[in-house]
């Protein structure tokens, strides 16, 4: 049986909201679509391209569970640009915490 080694530290967790990003050195403002989150960081889809070092700040309009902060500062780890078939948005990000 084939099994695919995860090397995250944290576990990841499903969930679906609706982000809005700003970026600290720009001031810029942007949508995106949050998948899943962990206790270190999170992975969204935006029609964006953010470089990785970047600093954002992100609102949730649907926290994971009840005590959950709605704001959170983050680094962006990594963008990738998705296929047409993957989804409806152009970049997938993944940030960690700050």
């Amino acid at each position: 049986m084939y099994s695919e080694t995860d090397y995250r530290n944290s576990k990841r967790f499903d969930h679906i909201a609706t982000l809005m990003l700003e970026n600290e050195n720009t001031g810029h403002f942007m949508y995106a679509k949050m998948s899943n989150y962990s206790d270190d960081g999170l992975y969204f889809e935006t029609d964006f391209a953010i470089k990785p070092g970047t600093v954002i700040n992100i609102r949730l309009d649907n926290p994971p569970f009840a005590t959950a902060l709605n704001d959170y500062c983050a680094v962006v780890k990594w963008c990738k640009e998705l296929g047409e078939e993957d989804t409806n948005y152009t970049f997938g990000v993944g940030v960690r915490y700050c």
